[in-house]
């Protein structure tokens, strides 16, 4: 038995040499085959012609030689991308008696039909063949040679480069967190890719490309505004887009405060909102205060609402207590910042509309005009003469009294209802007589209304005829707009001959 296994093996083992020697007799027959050169002569045979002079003559040698074949197709140089299949042309004009075999370097891949290299395949064609390669990878890159075995051997070489998708990374990977004015770098490496993609630098909701040198964009001296997503694209015509990465730079920076209005005036018993928006990073607390303390938000007559950067204190049922100035003060780990915002409920500050200086030595006419939401009740005019008293001596004072008058409320433009109260201009006129002349007078004027009169800021100055006129503040003379704005003009035209001022 064991004898048997023995012969099986050997028997075995020279199928298996004979089969190695017959593959390589088959290349060689092939190729040898396939040799350029052919000599066709007469055999040897000897034929006798009846000739005249019965000279015998014997056919010549002839030797005939083969014209290699000649390529009809060109040589390429292909770039596909990674995946795709790659097709390579190898025809002539003939190829009966020649054998047609490819290389990839100086490896043989085919021969004739015989495929070596089982990552490709020949698609046959007539006179020639075309070499695939399906689903390409980086290593399928190189030079093909199609070969026509000859004594002397010609070739068609296509060169294949491989297109690969980038991958990229960034430094940092996600997100960076620096304080407003100082400078951020952002680096974008090209981690694979052939060939080496391009790279840029864009920003989330801008336009164009930003400035940056090999993947590396530096943001100098940052503000509040320039935080957002950076996004670094690589391109190499891989795919019908860039590949991207992108970075989120958060700066932090101290709170900023904007008010929608920082002059409110109201009426009596009205509500009143007053607004701040608040943008900062990282998130700010707001608090509010009043007259310099904090606000107790608790007590009836105040609410607070915020969304988002918006932040509001409502005042209920105003009244002179709750008059004044209100402060909004945000802060977080940057810094702080506060905006003052003011109720007014007094009527505006007088705005004078005489001239400096009169015509007359002992005659002067007083013109002014006051805004308030509340209607003016009395104004209270107070003169001095300049020079002969003391700054502390007593003014003389005048109060002027306003007619009754009936105002008609005012409708929406659809007649549904009140619209909300506005200020209105009210206009006064006082004539003063029994003057000193070339002398100056210091004349203040206040208002009433609902909440009492309001305290004149600066004192307006005039003169009689030889006086020098004096220069006015801005705030009173004629030129000068209304301390307030004046929506709907209301004239009342107040004209009293006073006592004479001795």
């Amino acid at each position: 038995m064991r004898c048997e296994r023995c012969r099986v093996k050997c028997w075995l083992t020279t199928m298996r040499m004979w089969r190695g020697s017959i593959i390589a007799l088959t290349l060689y027959f092939t190729l040898a085959s396939a040799s350029p050169v052919e000599t066709e002569s007469n055999e040897d045979d000897t034929y006798e012609y009846d000739t005249e002079d019965g000279d015998d003559k014997k056919s010549d040698e002839e030797v005939v030689l083969q014209v290699n074949p000649k390529f009809v197709t060109s040589a390429e140089n292909i770039l596909v991308n990674e995946g795709e299949n790659i097709r390579l042309p190898c025809l002539v004009d003939r190829l009966e008696g020649f054998v047609m075999l490819w290389k990839r370097g100086t490896e043989i891949i085919t021969v004739a039909s015989q495929v070596i290299d089982k990552r490709v395949r020949l698609d046959e064609s007539t006179n020639g063949n075309y070499l695939v390669i399906a689903q390409s990878t980086p290593g399928d890159a190189g030079e093909y040679s199609c070969q026509i075995s000859a004594y002397n051997p010609t070739e068609l070489t296509h060169t294949v480069r491989i297109r690969s998708e980038p991958v990229i990374s960034t430094l940092p990977s996600q997100e960076v967190v620096v304080v407003a004015g100082e400078d951020a770098t952002l680096t974008c490496r090209v981690e694979a890719g052939s060939p080496t993609p391009s790279l840029s630098w864009v920003r989330e909701g801008e336009a164009g490309v930003l400035e940056a040198a090999q993947g590396v964009l530096t943001l100098h001296a940052l503000n509040r505004h320039q935080g957002g997503v950076y996004t670094c694209r690589a391109d190499n015509g891989f795919g019908p887009r860039p590949v991207t990465a992108s970075v989120r730079v958060e700066v932090h920076y101290a709170p900023h405060i904007a008010v929608e209005h920082k002059l409110v005036e109201t009426g009596y018993g009205e509500t009143q909102e007053l607004v701040c928006t608040v943008h900062a990073q990282p998130k700010a607390k707001v608090t509010w205060w009043r007259d310099g303390r904090p606000l107790n938000t608790t007590i009836p007559g105040l609410h607070l609402t915020s969304s988002r950067h918006r932040h509001s204190l409502s005042v209920l049922s105003i009244s002179s207590e709750k008059l004044g100035q209100y402060q909004c003060r945000a802060g977080n780990t940057v810094g702080q910042a506060e905006k003052t915002l003011t109720i007014a409920g007094h009527a505006s500050q007088a705005v004078i509309s005489s001239p400096g200086s009169s015509d007359t030595s002992d005659q002067y006419t007083l013109e002014w005009r006051v805004s308030s939401v509340s209607a003016v009740e009395m104004f209270r005019v107070e003169v001095q003469k300049e020079g002969e008293e003391r700054e502390d001596a007593a003014w003389v004072v005048n109060e002027v009294e306003l007619h009754d008058l009936e105002e008609e409320e005012e409708k929406e433009e659809n007649g549904e209802g009140p619209k909300k109260k506005k200020p209105k201009t009210y206009h006064g006129s006082l004539a003063l007589k029994d003057l000193h002349a070339a002398s100056r007078y210091r004349v203040r004027v206040s208002s009433r209304n609902a909440f009492g009169f309001n305290v004149p800021e600066e004192d307006f100055i005039f003169a009689t005829k030889g006086a020098e006129p004096w220069q006015q503040p801005s705030v009173l003379t004629a030129s000068s707009p209304p301390h307030l704005p004046s929506l709907l003009l209301l004239p009342l035209t107040l004209l009293l001959t006073l006592p004479l001022l001795r």
